[in-house]
């Protein structure tokens, strides 16, 4: 999801709030960290961590953590949240060239990192794959798109997603995303679809948008109207499974 150009809306329609800025919420926050399966002495990296909502759901001070965002206003609210816990680690960067050393990491994850808007993919792959060492696990929670998004679709989703502030808007097509992960030096080891949890969160925040509209337009206008037409065109998009939500658990080879 967008980080920073509507943040403050988003506060309106996220149904766990601005610190889970990704789809499926906590739920999905708890079952990633199921799979990362984090074990004393772990050192774990939250790739465009936002707020660090996940992160706030591990309890326990046997690992090293780490955030990573290019926000510097998510940044700066996650070390306060934080500022008691001295193993947690906040960093302001560019996740395409990271200020960490090769191999300094053993588990890793992403949730729907919008970094993979950008059109150097692979160039994002490698450099996530070269801080993490041999056998590491990498949980990828993340948006897509299908064969089923024409042409003309694509279009107009990049179009939207440039009114909502996005940089780049180049959508991940489903089919890229395991040969992108093993030209990086990983091996998948479980495939799930989240297409019915991104699709019920999609209408989730269509209902909280209804909730909150008049505060929202009173708040910005334009952006409250921008994000009305990402959500109900996400409807769209979703409905007819030309976008979608993929988890994949994999290891470094």
């Amino acid at each position: 999801m967008s980080y920073g150009y509507s943040e403050y809306l988003w506060q309106y329609v996220l149904p766990d709030g601005n610190p889970f800025c990704h789809w499926g919420g906590k739920n999905i926050s708890r079952e990633v960290l199921d799979h990362l399966e984090l074990k004393t002495g772990d050192r774990l990296c939250d790739i465009c961590c936002g707020e660090g909502g996940t992160l706030s759901l591990i309890n326990r001070n046997d690992i090293e953590v780490y955030g990573i965002d290019i926000s510097k206003t998510a940044i700066e609210k996650a070390r306060v949240e934080f500022e008691n816990k001295d193993s947690f680690h906040f960093v302001q960067s560019d996740v395409r060239n990271m200020p960490f050393h090769d191999c300094l990491f053993n588990k890793v994850f992403a949730q729907d990192p919008d970094v993979f808007l950008y059109p150097d993919k692979m160039d994002i792959m490698r450099e996530i794959s070269r801080v993490m060492r041999s056998k590491g696990i990498f949980v990828l929670q993340t948006y897509c798109a299908s064969s089923y998004l024409g042409k003309t679709e694509r279009e107009i989703t990049a179009e939207i997603l440039y009114r909502m502030g996005y940089p780049y808007t180049e959508v991940l097509f489903d089919e890229q995303i395991d040969l992108i992960l093993k030209m990086s030096g990983f091996v998948v080891k479980c495939s799930k679809s989240l297409h019915s949890v991104y699709h019920q969160d999609n209408l989730a925040m269509i209902r909280n948008l209804e909730i909150n509209w008049a505060r929202m337009l009173e708040a910005n206008e334009v952006q409250a109207n921008n994000m009305r037409k990402l959500l109900y065109w996400e409807k769209y998009l979703f409905s007819k499974k030309a976008w979608t939500g993929i988890l994949r658990i994999v290891k470094k080879r």
